[in-house]
């Protein structure tokens, strides 16, 4: 029997690219994952535009993907949302945009099924990654975060925040509950509590290319990062 594995795809206001990547995603699935029964959960996070009527259309001609609609803004509670509700044995996610290189997937789940990680992860981080069209200040935000959540915590955890995840189904049913956070900052919560738990974590270095057109506040992500840094540091990381 086949391995079942759910590709989440949180979306916030993307028709321009939804139907073309998505495509791309499924063209992916057809000649990379045959032994996976693979289904694209696409999760509307609170779209204003046509995004979840696209996304209705795409289910409707392809029985491998499925919509689902919340209200309420935040990658976490999106994650939160299709992790916890899936019965899936493995758990990818990915940013809709496809900053990052979507040939690394295959590296990804190699790392959970056969060298038996429990979680495994995209970094732009690593010597071997390669970053294209991001600015300065940018590169300069993301590596500073990953010094102080290192520093912190210990962590050897280099990219807490690349959008390009993957995590058995066990140990998501482990530590969701204990996740506070439902907007950006989910991340880096589920890494941390991983980590303290003992959980396996590879991170692999990925080609991620930035995209112009992000939705991504930077200074209230920034903000909202830095809060859930210190609550978790002042609270502890043993709920």
């Amino acid at each position: 029997m086949k391995k079942t594995l759910d590709i989440v795809l949180p979306v916030y206001n993307e028709e321009s690219i939804l139907n073309r990547n998505v495509s791309i995603i499924l063209e992916f699935i057809k000649n990379n994952l045959k032994p996976y029964q693979t289904t694209i959960i696409i999760i509307d996070n609170g779209s204003t535009d046509s995004t979840y009527k696209i996304a209705s259309q795409l289910t409707k001609s392809n029985p491998n993907i499925k919509t689902m609609k919340i209200e309420t803004k935040g990658r976490g509670i999106a994650l939160k949302t299709a992790w916890t509700e899936s019965s899936s044995d493995l758990l990818v996610y990915m940013d809709i945009d496809l900053s990052t290189d979507i040939s690394s997937l295959k590296s990804l789940i190699h790392e959970i099924d056969f060298n038996n990680f429990d979680i495994a992860i995209g970094s732009r981080l690593l010597k071997k990654s390669v970053v294209t069209n991001r600015k300065f200040l940018r590169t300069l935000t993301s590596k500073t975060y990953s010094f102080i959540t290192r520093l912190l915590f210990l962590s050897k955890i280099h990219d807490f925040q690349c959008g390009f995840k993957i995590i058995k189904k066990s140990t998501a049913k482990t530590l969701l509950p204990k996740i506070q956070d439902s907007g950006w900052f989910f991340d880096t919560e589920l890494l941390l509590l991983a980590e303290n738990k003992k959980f396996k974590i590879k991170e692999i270095p990925v080609n991620w290319t930035d995209d112009p057109n992000s939705k991504v506040d930077v200074i209230k992500t920034i903000l909202e990062d830095l809060k859930g840094l210190m609550r978790m540091r002042i609270w502890g990381l043993k709920n």
